[in-house]
């Protein structure tokens, strides 16, 4: 262990190091307060000091006491020494905040005792202090933000993905209490979020449950919070993780956006269709308003691919696909119901009306004008969803069925 004699006297300083050596410490000496102090204050400074009470430049407790103020680590056990072995000078030193107390003349196995004794406290702080630093390292590189509260309520740590996060200096975020932290973001917000309102009223996360909160600051994210119950020196905390999800959740988004839509026309696909359908449904039930869709084919499509192969045929249903999405209104939504059949849901539309719009799309398909790719028409059958009819099937087969006679009456045609 590094140790500090600081002692104007010199036979006391060199019985003192030659003690200390003989202990297996190393030993550096000082000679007056000051340069004492210019020890004590550098960047690597002793484990610990022995320090005599009166010296000229900086007395003992006044090295006590601007060491105890700087607050730096790693700590630094004191001894006081002094040939007055008054309790109430005791006492000052101790108050001044030195760690121990030693009078003059003192016994060689009382030294040894005593710098034994500060050894240990120095070596449980080193312990503790790599401890705290190597738990800084892994919080301060985590991509979650880690929020601290206090049983008051109040922040009391937190890391720099919270910075990050909050779009605020983490010192300012440390003053906060979470209320206002999570308030303080009100004008930022373009919606009101009901979990955040509630916690702005004094409200509490729900323990250990992930809840999504969008926040607007510093750009608008999605930011997945949970808070866990610790237990800290003055009763009981809660711990906030919160993690940047909007990645994750536009991702998901995407994810679900490709399984509806189909990728060779960029239509919805099947599979979507029943979910509109429902939803188209719901809403002509409750405004009784009619329902009606349009099953569409295109004709001879065999022998489109048979003759000029599967890309030109591609092309076609894409072509296609793009006419009847052109055709339709902004309530209407087209599907690739399978193969070369395609399927345009038509919410608030009777029969009549559907029918004229199928017969719109089929002008506009044999219109087409398509280079170096044959010419191409469609058949379409027509169904008006039933009064008790509430699957999509059926309405489809029936569609299906006026979509045949099409077919069998020359194709290019409505029925």
């Amino acid at each position: 262990m590094n140790v500090l004699v600081a002692d104007d006297d010199v036979i006391s300083r060199k019985i003192l190091s030659a003690s200390l050596a003989r202990f297996g410490h190393t030993v550096t000496v000082a000679s007056d307060g000051t340069s004492a102090w210019a020890r004590l204050s550098d960047a690597a400074p002793p484990e610990l000091a022995i320090i005599d009470w009166q010296m000229p430049g900086l007395d003992g407790p006044e090295i006590c006491r601007k060491l105890r103020a700087l607050r730096s680590a790693p700590y630094t056990y004191v001894i006081l020494v002094t040939s007055n072995g008054s309790p109430h000078l005791a006492a000052e030193g101790l108050e001044a905040g030195a760690d121990d107390f030693i009078t003059k003349p003192f016994e060689l196995e009382e030294l040894r005792a005593r710098v034994r004794a500060g050894q240990r406290i120095v070596e449980l702080q080193a312990e503790k202090e790599r401890a705290r630093v190597n738990l800084e390292a892994v919080v301060s590189n985590l991509d979650c933000a880690v929020l601290l509260i206090d049983p008051s309520g109040n922040v009391v740590y937190g890391n720099q993905a919270l910075s990050n996060l909050s779009g605020m200096p983490l010192d300012a975020a440390l003053q906060l209490t979470r209320r206002d932290f999570i308030s303080g973001d009100d004008e930022h917000r373009s919606e009101p979020d009901a979990l955040i309102e509630r916690m702005a009223m004094g409200g509490t996360l729900p323990l250990d449950v992930e809840v999504d909160v969008e926040v607007n600051r510093p750009e608008r994210r999605m930011l997945r919070w949970t808070a866990k119950k610790v237990e800290l020196p003055g009763g009981q905390g809660e711990l906030d993780i919160l993690r940047d999800v909007t990645a994750e959740i536009e991702r998901d988004r995407e994810q679900a956006k490709l399984a509806r839509v189909d990728h060779l026309t960029g239509l919805l696909n099947r599979h979507a269709a029943e979910e509109m359908f429902q939803r188209e449904l719901s809403r002509a039930q409750r405004d009784e308003r009619p329902l009606s869709l349009v099953l569409a084919d295109i004709d001879r499509f065999k022998r489109v691919n048979d003759s000029y192969g599967h890309n030109t045929g591609d092309e076609v249903l894409r072509a296609v696909s793009r006419t009847l999405a052109d055709c339709c209104r902004a309530s209407d939504v087209a599907i690739r119901w399978g193969g070369e059949e395609l399927l345009v849901l038509m919410p608030n539309t009777s029969f009549e009306g559907a029918h004229r719009l199928a017969e719109r799309m089929r002008a506009a398909v044999q219109a087409l004008s398509l280079p170096s790719l044959p010419a191409v028409t469609i058949s379409c059958g027509v169904a008006e969803r039933g009064a008790a009819e509430s699957s999509l099937e059926a309405v489809v087969e029936r569609a299906d069925a006026r979509l045949y006679e099409a077919k069998e009456s020359g194709r290019n045609a409505v029925r």
